[in-house]
């Protein structure tokens, strides 16, 4: 039988199996090579490092920035942001087992008492991201991870910050540092978009979790 090399980052974290594929990005369950720890590896594809696409590496840049200050039980943790010379920006977090909320709805209905504990999971998360001072702008069932805890039981955890962005509480004297959210833009999923985010993604405030959350439950 041949031997299968796994691919490794920065020599610390090889990559063993690939969970989800995006349009910008790629993410895999890895492992420490030196504590054979299991992380979450995402990275982003080497198209999105160009010029062209600039955006994409800024974004992925400041959500793993923001990422790293969140403390939380119910926001996936990130440990490291490292660059390789073969697979790029690589973003290290740890490993969450289970599906989305988006693959169990595709399944089933939930009850009354699952969808409730859902969104109090998911509240929750966002109370330490506020927090924070940082807004997520992109609540929905596909980046919410119903995690399985060794114990059998499951918690909601938000998994994607891809679009998060700090909240001011005072108009600063320069525009963010990426400069990746135009004046005008509306971004975000439409179905779960508070009608403030699409006339402006840029100028929200907590408010917009919390009207994705309302769209969350009524799902």
């Amino acid at each position: 039988m041949a031997h299968v090399t796994r691919p490794v980052i920065d020599g610390r974290y090889r990559m063993d199996d690939l969970v989800r594929a995006g349009s910008t990005g790629e993410s895999w369950l890895g492992v420490h090579l030196n504590t054979g720890q299991r992380v979450g590896l995402k990275r982003l594809f080497p198209a999105a490092h160009s010029e062209v696409e600039s955006s994409n590496l800024a974004r992925f840049r400041r959500s793993a920035s923001l990422l790293c200050r969140v403390r939380s039980d119910y926001v996936v943790r990130a440990f490291d942001l490292v660059l390789d010379d073969e697979h790029g920006l690589v973003l290290v977090s740890e490993f969450l087992d289970g599906p989305t909320l988006e693959d169990v709805l595709a399944q089933r209905v939930l009850s009354v008492e699952e969808a409730l504990d859902v969104g109090i999971d998911v509240l929750r998360g966002l109370c330490d991201m506020h927090a924070e001072s940082i807004v997520h702008r992109n609540v929905k069932p596909a980046v919410i991870v119903m995690h399985r805890r060794p114990d059998g039981s499951t918690r909601a955890i938000l998994n994607d910050l891809g679009l998060c962005r700090l909240i001011w509480t005072e108009r600063p004297s320069s525009e963010e540092p990426t400069g990746v959210t135009p004046t005008d833009a509306a971004i975000g999923t439409l179905l779960y978009l508070a009608p403030e985010q699409i006339v402006c993604a840029r100028d929200v405030t907590a408010a917009v979790n919390a009207y994705a959350v309302g769209w969350l439950l009524y799902r």
